[in-house]
């Protein structure tokens, strides 16, 4: 059992938010996806659990702006989200958690601020 993450955040301790006070049921998955901060390039990423309402990702890259889009490789969707909170130790990738403000199928026509998103998924549609 992990560090409850109130004090995890006060002293950098790895920790597990308890399932216990959660809204919805996360499931455990390891999808390639790329983080587009905005005003920024994206960012290569693993999702490591996701719900209906967030996400916990693990990126090998620094800062990320608070904001941005979350391409989902193998679902072909894209999730507008927003920074719940960020993890650095120095023995593993950081991770984050991100609530999610929206999804959007990219398997349809998007709106111009996805565009970059369906570009990205696309490209590696192909390339896969």
């Amino acid at each position: 059992m992990g560090v409850p993450l109130r004090m995890a955040r006060l002293f950098g301790a790895p920790s597990e938010p308890d399932d216990n006070n959660r809204r919805e049921p996360r499931t455990a998955v390891s999808r390639p996806a790329r983080l587009i901060p905005q005003g920024a390039p994206p960012v290569p990423c693993t999702i490591a659990d996701l719900s209906s309402r967030g996400a916990r990702i693990k990126l090998k890259a620094g800062p990320v702006p608070p904001r941005g889009l979350l391409v989902d490789l193998h679902a072909g969707c894209a999730y507008e989200v927003q920074t719940a909170w960020r993890q650095d130790v120095w023995y593993r990738d950081p991770e984050m958690g991100l609530r999610i403000l929206r999804r959007h199928d990219l398997n349809a026509m998007v709106p111009a601020h996805l565009r970059v998103a369906k570009a990205i998924w696309l490209q590696e549609r192909r390339s896969a």
